[in-house]
């Protein structure tokens, strides 16, 4: 077998094994003329939740993702699942273990993370704080990556086994132009290391 073909060999079965979960919370939903009808969780919410889908399709040149969504009226919600609208967001701890208690939130997270070689979780702070204060990252495989962007700077290396990267986003970024560059070549790098390995 020549370089050039084992090369490419190698890359596709990595392409076809390695896959990313971007994990994020609910955003403001869009207004519609007809709030009754069902569209795909992706498209019902607004504002920066336009960054996320922007982020997963320039992902896609580099690994393939999915999104999950942790709603408070569904819980975790693939990016295609249909949802109707609704209002009342998760705003805060208290809520949040309200939800996991009701809906099992954290066992369905885990049980997707297991998946996927890359996890990148777009959460607020207390939605970090609380995975950790259910042990929710030492059930994680330790192989796999973990990238956390989350509005306020949060001392996780102690506390998280995983391999780990901490981004910080600033101002009403989701994410942050500067954060995406800085995954997408992480990633690109990770990758192109297991192709030489």
């Amino acid at each position: 077998m020549d370089l050039k073909l084992a090369e490419s060999s190698c890359s596709n079965m990595i392409s076809h094994q390695e896959r990313c979960i971007i994990i994020t919370n609910e955003s403001t939903i869009k207004n519609f003329k007809d709030d009754s009808l069902e569209r795909p969780a992706l498209n019902t919410f607004s504002a920066t939740f336009r960054e996320i889908r922007t982020f997963s399709r320039k992902l896609n040149g580099v690994i393939s993702n999915d999104i999950f969504i942790i709603s408070n009226k569904y819980g975790l919600i693939h990016q295609s699942q249909k949802i109707k609208n609704y209002s009342n967001k998760i705003k805060n701890i208290e809520e949040l273990k309200e939800l996991d208690e009701k809906l099992f939130l954290s066992k369905a997270l885990l049980e997707k993370a297991q998946n996927y070689q890359f996890m990148i979780l777009v959460l607020p702070s207390f939605f970090i704080n609380y995975l950790i204060s259910q042990e929710w990252f030492k059930e994680l495989k330790p192989e796999q990556i973990i990238i956390i962007i989350s509005g306020k700077t949060l001392e996780l290396k102690d506390k998280i086994p995983n391999r780990l990267l901490v981004l910080q986003r600033k101002g009403m970024a989701r994410i942050g132009i500067n954060n995406q560059i800085q995954i997408l070549n992480f990633i690109s790098i990770f990758q192109k290391k297991k192709i030489i390995k």
